[in-house]
């Protein structure tokens, strides 16, 4: 995934993962986000519009943020 809205909404799933399996690879990933979210890629129906397959439409990037400790 190639853009932050894309990239925090991957982190933030990413941590509600690791929450709730304990994943040592999902905290892998996170720990090394930049270039893990590059391994990531979004797939969708051409008609799709991201913000609203996401349910993001008003919200920017620093509101979706997810803190990773």
């Amino acid at each position: 995934v190639d853009t932050p809205i894309l990239q925090e909404h991957l982190r933030g799933l990413l941590h509600e993962h690791v929450e709730a399996t304990g994943s040592d690879h999902g905290h892998a990933l996170l720990k090394n986000f930049a270039e893990s979210a590059q391994q990531f890629w979004m797939v969708k129906p051409k008609q799709t519009d991201v913000a609203e397959l996401l349910g993001h439409r008003a919200r920017s990037t620093a509101e979706l943020r997810v803190e990773v400790m």
